[in-house]
């Protein structure tokens, strides 16, 4: 029987600050190099060759934990490094740029932001 792990134990660091995030998505992309030949009896063929990682999380706009201030360093001219803690003490980790931060608010709710992330350079992924 397979390991499944909860998203409430899941956690995003912007360098040593815990975001207290309300949950979060994360992708790994692999390009491919098209390496199709004839020998191939017409079916296509490919190798795997750059990857990205990408996606969001969603948080709390806290006075302590600012997006825009620079405990947290999420916007320019800075590039955090992200960790995300998966569960099992799995982690993900690397350097992001930020490339969008959303503030919702309602009347009745706290006000909310979301964050849209993509990996500058290597991230170390869970083995």
């Amino acid at each position: 029987m397979g390991q499944g792990y909860s998203g409430v134990g899941g956690t995003v660091l912007s360098g040593a600050v815990d975001m207290e995030v309300m949950g979060y998505s994360f992708d790994l992309d692999q390009a491919g190099a098209d390496t199709t030949v004839t020998s191939d009896l017409g079916w296509e063929d490919e190798i795997h060759t750059t990857r990205k990682v990408s996606g969001s999380f969603d948080f709390l706009m806290q006075a302590s934990k600012n997006p825009f201030g620079a405990v947290a360093g999420m916007i320019a001219p800075n590039y955090p490094t992200l960790t995300f803690a998966l569960g099992g003490g799995q982690t993900a980790s690397g350097v992001a740029k930020i490339d969008k931060i959303s503030v919702k608010s309602a009347t009745k709710d706290a006000i909310t932001c979301t964050a849209s992330f993509r990996s500058k350079g290597t991230w170390t992924l869970p083995s």
